[in-house]
């Protein structure tokens, strides 16, 4: 069994060196564009969605060809919200960033959103709360997980050895 487990080990180890190396990246790009960033606040000025519904009803048929319909009570899971923010840097033009796509808003039309933005190029803005560094943390963390498996497999070796 351990004889077994040493492909896939090694593999998952692979793996956690990618997807490691790959957050510790990200973090380098987000603390390098913030280093020569500036502050700003914006204004979350309209909603995007999008969705396979344009009418308030929509019929179609399922996999059986049974005739289904859906409404706005399905919305919520048919809908992807893209927030998007106006800010002002200190060129005094106004710019547009959207925030992500998602099935759910966490903002509203008129709420502040604070930003850095590169001042030498205006237009690429960025959020400024620390939720940008969760996706790198989440690699990070995924990474050191796969990579545990060697390590694992490499103690149970030597305890083996050991016996």
């Amino acid at each position: 069994m351990i004889k077994s487990f040493k492909p896939i080990a090694n593999l998952l180890f692979v793996f956690g060196m990618i997807m490691l190396s790959s957050g510790i990246v990200n973090i380098y790009r987000i603390n390098k564009f913030r280093s020569h960033a500036l502050p700003v606040e914006g204004k979350v000025s309209r909603i995007e969605t999008n969705g396979p519904y344009n009418e308030p009803f929509h019929h179609y048929a399922d996999r059986y060809g049974r005739t289904r319909s859906s409404g706005p009570e399905d919305a919520a899971y048919t809908y992807s919200y893209a927030p998007i923010v106006t800010y002002y840097p200190a060129d005094g033009n106004e710019h547009t960033l959207i925030l992500g796509k998602s099935y759910f808003s966490t903002y509203f039309i008129g709420d502040k959103v604070n930003l850095y933005y590169d001042k030498n190029d205006p237009g690429s803005a960025q959020l400024a709360d620390w939720d940008a560094f969760l996706p790198a943390m989440g690699y990070i963390g995924l990474g050191l997980l796969l990579m545990s498996f060697k390590f694992i497999r490499l103690q149970i070796r030597k305890n083996k050895q050991l016996s």
